[in-house]
C-alpha cells in the first residue's frame, strides 16, 4: 500500500474505507475455490493478520486451514477487517 498510489489505509479511516481497502488486497491468485490449498507467501492479508491481529495463536491455525484448503480469503478479509475496525 502507498500514499502515492491513493491505497493506503489509515487508522482515522471509516469502516466503509477500510472495508473496501481490505476487499481490494491481494491474496493468492491460484486459490480459486475455497477447497483449494493456498500459499501464505505474498499473501497481504495474511502479512497484515501478522502485523495487526491481537491473537498470534488464531492466525497461526488460519495459516495452517488456508493451505490445507478449505478457507476461504472472504474469511481471512473478514478477520482483517474486524481486526482493523477495533
Amino acid at each position: 500500500m502507498s500514499k502515492s498510489l491513493g491505497n493506503t489505509l489509515l487508522l482515522s479511516a471509516s469502516e466503509e474505507t477500510i472495508h473496501r481497502a481490505v476487499s481490494a488486497m491481494y491474496t493468492d491468485p491460484g486459490h480459486l475455490k475455497i477447497s483449494d490449498p493456498g500459499k501464505i507467501e505474498g499473501n497481504v492479508v495474511f502479512t497484515w493478520l501478522d502485523a495487526f491481529h491481537p491473537d498470534k495463536a488464531k492466525v497461526a491455525a488460519m495459516k495452517v486451514h488456508y493451505q490445507q484448503g478449505g478457507l476461504g480469503d472472504r474469511v481471512c478479509k473478514n478477520e482483517l477487517e474486524t481486526c482493523c475496525k477495533n
